[in-house]
């Protein structure tokens, strides 16, 4: 009986080695393109992507879960939902040949919006295909820059008030 057990335990373990982890797609992103380049508070912004497969095969899987390329914006790292600001995907709607670039452009655009943070970190992800399960990424960061000026002279008035008009007021 301990003899059988043994085996369909690892028969199971046998299987389940076979259902994880296949790979990573072949599919980078080389590129993160954000315009306006320069931007501050309330500016909308438009993004695309240039994506490579860099097989010698074609890759794809029309309308699958995840041929999409994705787009995510953090106020810092970890990369994790609690600094998450806003993501969007966009739809991948042909296979990529071998070894071809492709220009991806987000329907969706974003608004900057007025937080405390040093940085805005743009974290672009490639698309996926069984059995792969996972994409390549590229960060791209803006840090935010601070522009200070001088406040003008002010000349100070002196003016004259007597103590007990002071006590009066209280």
């Amino acid at each position: 009986m301990f003899r059988k057990l043994l085996t369909m335990a690892a028969l199971c373990v046998f299987v389940a080695g076979l259902v994880m982890a296949q790979g990573t797609s072949p599919v980078k992103v080389n590129r993160i393109t954000v315009t306006p380049a320069q931007f501050k508070i309330g500016t909308t912004l438009s993004f695309s992507i240039e994506i490579e497969n860099t097989s010698t095969s074609a890759y794809g899987c029309v309308n699958g879960t995840y041929f999409k390329a994705f787009l995510h914006a953090f106020k810092a790292t970890p990369y994790h939902i609690s600094n998450l600001l806003w993501e969007t995907s966009q739809p991948i709607t042909a296979n990529l040949a071998p070894n071809e670039k492709r220009t991806v452009t987000f329907t969706e655009k974003w608004t900057v919006p007025n937080i405390a943070t040093d940085k805005f970190i743009f974290l672009a992800g490639s698309p996926i295909c069984a059995p792969d399960e996972f994409n390549q990424s590229l960060a791209l960061t803006f840090y935010q820059t601070c522009s200070y000026a001088a406040l003008a002279t002010i000349r100070p008035e002196f003016i004259r008030i007597a103590v007990k008009d002071i006590l009066k007021k209280k």
